[in-house]
């Protein structure tokens, strides 16, 4: 038992985890603090409002120039998925107490729980090379090597997500499909648990409600019946077990969708998709493959590895998941104002299990293809810094010079590296340190998955107990929350007078509104700049449609937006450069 202790609790091993985060930390609230949250911030609004309001609504954590509407409930409409709140809630309640202690935690003049955020971030970055490390052996019976390691996180966006701009759910999400690919291949060697059936399930479902591109893992249970199916050990109990275990989370997430729309529904359902821009999202000026070549170069080697070895089922399913991503988006939203392919940071997983196939005549063609793309990215991360205030890079027909945007950036990237450095020596490092809790729990959990050994079928299922029953129990106390407290805070916002100004609107256009037509609204100048007038031309058509159905599902106007809509100018906040634009 104590060897045990020893093996998963190494103190050294805790410690040098926990220091690991602590750097990255500082170095991402310091780097550059000037740097926009992506998605207006919303996933750290959600958490705040858990910890703050016990609900889900996040329309009082929202600046005034951007709660403008609300639903029938009047909870503030947005797209995207709350499911990050199972995840980081650990960061921001710890945050909470020390708070309600009167002990700031406002590191180096930020907001509060921004530190949260970064530390939740920073975990599960390095959660997703932990598992890395812990997963790849299982298929290829050898260790992830170092340069193959650098070529996962440098290579794609990774690096930047994590550690420049670590506001999204994306590097969270990443760790979701190494923990369904552990079960897949437990299932497939032992189909006679069927508690594993469950956490299956559940596990998949928990990870759409993180993040909809999830879906497509779907996939690992068909083909999961597949093989079982041609072994002749089907079992429909087993099934059954897993189709329960994946209705569990979902019946929860519709509550909460329920309670903030009135209705049921799923937020990207909403969302419109009149342009297919397949070529945009990969070859454009932030195109996927522009900006990290390695794209291209796993899906043409896994072909080429697929078509010479026989029974490769499993990589043909993990590869076509995120073609079908891809594909998916190319008609749900009208370009990537983003740095490359942040939605496939959450497919590293098949990246890293794809290493061993790329390039695989020559050592050094290999090392030298890897290196190749590594440096291209880097590059590219500071072409997209130099254009990240203005239109130009992400709407513009012309490609930013790589080499010339880093030479230019010199003087600002010694500014923001002076700056983490001189951090060691501010006062404000006391706040970051009243967090210290937060990184030896955390380095805990690192230590304890770097020490286990998933060769061990048992150890495969106490972790994916761990996992997914907190996960459903987290889950299932934010929905106790969310239906108890959502209409006590309304109403108490009502008697305040808060609502008088704000919109209440009632159907998927209307709720939508800021996403879809700010998405039609860029997709018409990305058009314009591209010289395709006709196009653009066709956008103002599809925009007097859209509007027409939002005027009808405009329940309560106080400011005269069905007026608006009619002679289609309307003023709201723009959703990439902070400023008021006329539609």
């Amino acid at each position: 038992m104590l060897d045990n202790i020893r093996k998963y609790f190494n103190f050294l091993k805790v410690g040098f985890f926990a220091l690991i985060l602590f750097l990255m930390t500082m170095f991402s609230l310091r780097f550059d603090p000037d740097l926009k949250d992506l998605d207006d911030g919303v996933y750290s609004n959600y958490l705040t409002s858990m910890v703050t309001d016990q609900d889900l609504n996040i329309i009082d954590q929202l600046p005034e120039k951007k709660r403008w509407m609300v639903t029938s409930n009047y909870n503030h409409p947005t797209l995207h998925d709350h499911g990050v709140s199972i995840f980081w809630l650990p960061s921001y309640l710890y945050s909470k107490i020390l708070k309600l202690l009167g002990i700031k935690t406002s590191y180096d003049g930020q907001r509060d729980y921004r530190s949260a955020m970064v530390i939740s971030n920073g975990f599960y970055f390095l959660l997703l090379i932990v598992l890395a490390l812990k997963v790849f052996p299982l298929i290829w019976n050898r260790n992830l090597e170092k340069l193959e390691l650098l070529t996962l996180i440098f290579s794609t966006p990774l690096f930047w997500y994590g550690l420049i701009q670590p506001s999204s759910a994306d590097v969270t999400t990443s760790v979701i499909p190494f923990f369904l690919i552990i079960i897949h291949l437990y299932l497939l060697r032992e189909n006679k648990s069927k508690i594993m059936y469950f956490y299956l399930g559940a596990l998949i479902s928990i990870g759409i409600i993180l993040k909809v591109t999830l879906l497509f893992y779907c996939l690992l249970p068909l083909h999961l019946i597949y093989q079982q199916y041609r072994e002749k050990v089907i079992s429909i109990k087993n099934y059954l077990v897993l189709f329960i275990g994946a209705v569990l989370p979902t019946t929860l997430f519709f509550t909460n969708e329920h309670v903030k729309y009135g209705s049921l529904g799923y937020s990207y359902a909403g969302i419109v998709g009149p342009f297919n821009v397949l070529w945009e999202i990969l070859l454009g000026p932030s195109g996927y493959i522009t900006v990290s070549p390695i794209y291209l170069l796993v899906i043409v080697s896994g072909v080429i590895y697929i078509r010479k070895n026989k029974n490769q089922s499993l990589f043909v399913v993990l590869l076509l998941i995120p073609i079908m991503k891809i594909l998916a988006e190319s008609y749900s939203f009208q370009g990537n104002a983003d740095f490359g392919g942040r939605h496939l940071i959450a497919d590293t997983a098949i990246l890293a299990l794809a290493m061993p196939f790329m390039i695989t005549g020559s050592k050094v063609l290999r090392n030298i293809t890897f290196a190749y793309c590594i440096v291209h990215t880097v590059l590219m991360a500071s072409s997209f810094y130099t254009g990240i205030a203005g239109e130009d890079y992400v709407w513009g027909a012309l490609y930013t010079n790589p080499l010339n945007s880093l030479i230019e950036m010199i003087p600002k990237y010694n500014y923001f590296i002076t700056r983490f450095i001189k951090g060691f020596f501010d006062n404000s490092i006391l706040e970051l340190l009243k967090l210290s809790p937060l990184f030896i729990f955390f380095g805990l959990i690192l230590s304890m998955l770097h020490g286990i050994d998933l060769s061990h079928q048992n150890n495969i299922k106490r972790l994916s107990s761990g996992i997914v029953l907190s996960c459903l129990v987290i889950y299932i106390s934010i929905t106790a929350l969310n239906v108890l407290n959502n209409k006590v805070n309304v109403q108490s916002l009502k008697e305040n007078g808060f609502f008088e100004k704000l919109v209440v609107v009632d159907g998927a256009e209307a709720f939508y509104f800021y996403d879809n037509v700010s998405n039609l609204l860029m997709h018409k100048k990305f058009l314009v700049m591209r010289g395709k007038e006709a196009e653009a031309s066709g956008t103002d058509i599809i925009l007097n449609s859209y509007y027409k159905k939002v005027q009808a599902q405009i329940l309560v106007d106080p400011i005269g937006l069905k007026k608006n809509l009619e002679s289609g100018k309307v003023v709201f906040p723009d959703p990439f450069f902070g400023t008021n634009k006329s539609l």
